[in-house]
């Protein structure tokens, strides 16, 4: 029987929720892509002893309340998604650690399946995707019968949403990402407070935004047309509940805008409520070059932050034995 198994996952970007009005009898829905790096990689055995940390703990927990578990485990962060960044960390965390003990206890749950077990996908179903597949995602949200409120996925426990389009994106295609270290970040409870301030959105604003992304960022998607792709979503910081992400920023975010535009990037955004903006360029040459001079701008303007670069993931996670 193997006794170590290791998983290692994308990171995703959040580019915005769909339609937070909810009079079509649909909430939610969102796209989104899934990126290279960095990953979450944990190795997770069967151990004498339980031997985790305080975040793998309240996911263990959840496991146990879904599923019986026999075992006690050690489970090692190798690599990990910086927390309350934007990236996803915590749905690829949860379900990096629920699929690898969920094998070793000899069971055959899916991702998804998984997903509703330990509290993801209540919102979102972008992370959820990325985990199992990979690149581009649009995903279709949730009935009002089946979720009544807006709220964040910390605080909804309903079914994963299903996923309606799903695409790789082109290997050229770069994201280069800026992520502030700040203390002020959004997210549990702030998070929610936000939901129930500013939902729901106008529905003007929602029929806006699914008609930008159905008839600019999808195409752009299928014709492999960084510019157009690229465009669409720096449209899209206006508009929606993006709007409302972008505006909630207690940093200077405008000011960031307008640096990565006077650097020529194909488009730009904030990833689901930051502090990560990434910035489209074409090319590994010019995301290394581009990174160059954002990691420039923040030490003249005195932010302080990481920047980074990668690819699309066009595959999900990668799990195996060891």
């Amino acid at each position: 029987m193997t006794k170590n198994i290791i998983v290692e996952t994308p990171s995703r970007l959040h580019f915005t929720l769909i339609d937070l009005n909810g009079e079509s009898g649909r909430i939610d829905g969102g796209i989104g892509a899934a990126i290279a790096s960095p990953p979450y990689k944990i190795k997770v055995g069967i151990s004498n002893r339980n031997d985790f940390s305080p975040d793998v703990k309240t996911i263990i927990e959840l496991m146990r309340k879904g599923v019986r578990i026999k075992n006690k485990y050690k489970i090692e962060i190798i690599n990990s998604i910086p927390e309350h960044s934007g990236l996803g960390s915590k749905t690829q965390l949860s379900l990096a650690v629920a699929v690898a003990v969920s094998k070793l206890e000899g069971y055959s749950y899916t991702p998804r399946e998984l997903a509703r077990i330990v509290h993801r996908g209540g919102t979102s179903g972008i992370g959820l995707a990325a985990f199992e597949h990979g690149g581009f995602i649009l995903d279709a949200g949730h009935s009002v019968k089946e979720k009544k409120d807006f709220l964040p996925s910390h605080y909804s426990n309903t079914s994963p949403p299903p996923v309606i389009f799903r695409q790789e994106l082109p290997k050229d295609w770069y994201f280069v990402l800026m992520t502030l270290k700040i203390n002020n970040r959004i997210y549990g409870k702030t998070e929610k407070e936000i939901f129930q301030k500013f939902c729901p959105i106008p529905k003007k604003e929602v029929e806006k935004l699914s008609r930008l992304i159905l008839m600019k960022t999808i195409p752009a998607i299928l014709e492999k047309d960084i510019e157009l792709f690229g465009e669409s979503l720096t449209e899209i910081q206006g508009i929606g509940f993006k709007r409302i992400e972008n505006k909630c920023q207690k940093w200077d975010i405008k000011d960031v805008y307008r640096f990565l535009d006077k650097e020529g990037v194909f488009g730009r955004g904030l990833s689901s409520f930051g502090p990560t903006i990434y910035a489209i360029t074409k090319g590994k040459k010019n995301a290394i070059e581009l990174s160059d001079n954002i990691a420039d701008y923040c030490k003249d303007v005195k932010i302080d932050g990481s920047v980074t670069y990668s690819n699309a993931r066009n595959t999900g996670a990668r799990i195996y034995d060891s």
